[in-house]
C-alpha cells in the first residue's frame, strides 16, 4: 500500500502483471450502471494496441457479457479463456485476440467490503491453457488484495473529504460569528465567558 491515490494502485499492478509476471496485457474495468451495463477500462499495460476500444465488453448477460469480463462481474467468479482460438465464448473477440497474440484471459471480480463486484481485473496470455489451477490460486489472492488496496484508498479520500467539510463548515460558522450585529458568548461549564463575537467587543470599547 505504498500507493497515494487508487490510479497509481491501478496503473502499477497492471505493469507488474505484465513486466513482472510476463502477461501479454493486464487491465482494469469498472462496471457502469447505465442501460448497456458497460465495463469501463481505469488502467492498461502491456500490449494492448487498441483491442479494449473495440472490444465492447459489457456485463450484461448477453454474447458480449458472457466472455471472462463480464461473467466475473455478474457472477462474481473468475472465468477464463483458455483458447481463444477454439473457446466458443471468445467468438465476439476471437479475431482481434489473436491478431495481438492474446491466446487465453482470465478476469477475476473486484469485491468491496460486502462481497460485492465492483469490476474485474483481466489477464491475457500468449500462450493457451496458461491459468492452470495453481496459477488462478495465485491470480485470486492478487484480485483480492488489489480490491482491499482500492477500498482503502477510498476510505481514505471519504475521511479527508470528511475532513475538509467539517474545517469547510467550521470555518463558515465562524465567519458567520464574527461578522453578526449580534451579541453572541460562549460560556464554559461554570459559567466563565471563554469568547465573546466582535459585536459585544465593540460595545465594551464603546461603553461609557
Amino acid at each position: 500500500m505504498q500507493a497515494s491515490d487508487e490510479q497509481t494502485l491501478l496503473n502499477q499492478i497492471c505493469r507488474n502483471v505484465c513486466e513482472e509476471a510476463g502477461y501479454r496485457m493486464a487491465w482494469v474495468g469498472y462496471l457502469e450502471n447505465d442501460t448497456t451495463r458497460t465495463v469501463r477500462p481505469i488502467a492498461c499495460a502491456g500490449f494492448e494496441e487498441g483491442y479494449l476500444a473495440k472490444a465492447g465488453i459489457t456485463w450484461a448477460d448477453k454474447e458480449s457479457g458472457r466472455g471472462p469480463t463480464g461473467r466475473a462481474i455478474r457472477e462474481g467468479v473468475r472465468a477464463c479463456i483458455q483458447d481463444f482460438a477454439t473457446d466458443p465464448h471468445a467468438a465476439p473477440w476471437r479475431q482481434s485476440a489473436l491478431q495481438r497474440g492474446y491466446r487465453s484471459s482470465t478476469a477475476l471480480p473486484l469485491k468491496d467490503e460486502n462481497g460485492t463486484p465492483f469490476g474485474a481485473l483481466c489477464i491475457y496470455s500468449a500462450k493457451p491453457g496458461t491459468f492452470t489451477s495453481e496459477e488462478m490460486k495465485l491470480l485470486d489472492e492478487l484480485a483480492g488484495n488489489l480490491a482491499f488496496g482500492i477500498t482503502t484508498l477510498r476510505i481514505r479520500v471519504e475521511h479527508k473529504e470528511a475532513e475538509r467539510q467539517v474545517l469547510a463548515g467550521e470555518q463558515l460558522f465562524r465567519a458567520l460569528v464574527e461578522n453578526s450585529p449580534d451579541f453572541i458568548a460562549r460560556y464554559d461549564r461554570e459559567y466563565r465567558r471563554i469568547y465573546v463575537n466582535p459585536a459585544i467587543q465593540r460595545l465594551s470599547r464603546e461603553a461609557p
